[in-house]
């Protein structure tokens, strides 16, 4: 199995779910950092993640947290491992 690394930035506008990573079905992942930030000039924002694992077709909540006004935040300080097919 080789070693790939991604690097990819998103803006997300509205409160809809948004898938932003997708394991291939051939592969495993370790995320070692996934930042948000709130660009925001005077509001927090209440910001959450989940993963789907797709084996049990469950979701996991794996950050929830109100990011201040212009500041930026690690959701995954611990890393996150995935398995294949993995959301």
């Amino acid at each position: 199995m080789t070693i790939q690394y991604k690097n990819q930035a998103f803006s997300l506008v509205g409160t809809v779910l948004t898938t932003v990573l997708t394991i291939n079905v051939s592969s495993v992942a370790i995320v070692k950092s996934a930042y948000v930030t709130n660009n925001d000039a005077s509001s927090a924002i209440l910001v959450n993640a989940d993963m789907r694992d797709t084996s049990g077709t469950t979701d996991y909540e794996f950050f929830r947290e109100d990011v201040a006004a212009k500041s930026q935040t690690n959701m995954t300080p611990e890393g996150l491992n995935l398995e294949a097919g993995d959301v």
